[in-house]
């Protein structure tokens, strides 16, 4: 066998080596899809909470609340543990990983209601579907690092007073 030859046959063993190596590591860690916020659907919403999400079967849907994350003050802290009904959580099936916890961006939507909020448009890109998110510690943690401008929460104050 010549030598170029023999070192092409050795660069093809190595090769799938490595590949064979990076296809074990994969299978092992037990790699899931990580959890990516849209920082863009939160700073629309105006209400972000964990809430505990049984079923999205039904539109609306009836979730509780376990915790609010955004906005802060005395009628946030009202809702905890509270049951709110939630209207588009059918249409977020592809987030849908059982009956848990998940962040809900929302909005108000009629007297007593609220809306997941879906994605906002996009300069080139359609308006996207509404989102939700498993409650992982990640997922908190990215949440807890999008910052509201201040005048957001004075403008959500106006429109809840408006609607009043």
């Amino acid at each position: 066998m010549k030598p170029a030859n023999l070192r092409l046959l050795l660069a093809v063993a190595l090769f799938a080596g490595w590949i064979g190596w990076l296809v074990y590591l994969v299978r092992s860690s037990g790699a899931t899809a990580a959890v990516v916020l849209s920082r863009p659907q939160f700073l629309v919403s105006s209400l972000d909470v964990i809430a505990d999400v049984q079923e999205i079967d039904t539109d609306p849907a009836e979730v509780t609340i376990r915790e609010v994350l955004w906005p802060t003050g005395k009628e946030a802290k009202e809702l905890v543990h509270k049951e709110i009904t939630v209207s588009r959580l059918s249409e977020c099936r592809d987030d849908w990983v059982g009956p848990r916890e998940y962040i809900l961006p929302l909005a108000r939507f009629g007297e007593k209601g609220y809306q997941v909020v879906p994605l906002p448009r996009s300069p080139g890109f359609p308006s996207g579907r509404p989102r939700i998110y498993p409650a992982t510690p990640e997922a908190r943690r990215q949440l807890q690092e999008i910052r509201k401008p201040e005048g957001l929460l004075l403008s959500v104050d106006r429109q809840a007073k408006a609607e009043d």
